[in-house]
């Protein structure tokens, strides 16, 4: 008889007689069939993972794009618009911060959910 094995430890012992393991019970000594191995709990495939951070830089690599395209094309009004964001109080930057936070989301909902089902 060899050493216990895993955790059915006070059930299976090990015998490596020859090339392969085998299982043999403790209280018999017959071999029997190994016990099932014991599942992991969540196993997420590295593809599907690979997926969501591929979407993930493709998103922000699009908004760094439209972010970037009127500081190229209009510099000088691009600075004058900033400038008289600055001069506006917080409220109404916030509530355009709000309303452009909805749309974004109403987008992403209709390609997800309505327009690529």
């Amino acid at each position: 008889m060899g050493k216990i094995v895993n955790r059915y430890c006070a059930l299976w012992r090990c015998s490596s007689a020859g090339q392969s393991m085998r299982l043999i019970s403790a209280e018999s000594g017959v071999q029997v069939p190994a016990p099932p191995p014991i599942p992991l709990k969540r196993e997420i495939p590295r593809e599907s993972e690979r997926h969501t951070m591929d979407y993930f830089l493709t998103a922000l690599g699009l908004m760094l794009i439209i972010e970037g395209v009127p500081y190229f094309a209009f510099p000088e009004k691009m600075q004058s618009v900033l400038r008289e964001v600055t001069e506006l109080p917080p409220e109404k930057v916030r509530s355009f911060g709000f309303v452009s936070i909805l749309i974004g989301l109403l987008i992403c909902y209709l390609v997800r959910r309505v327009i690529f089902t």
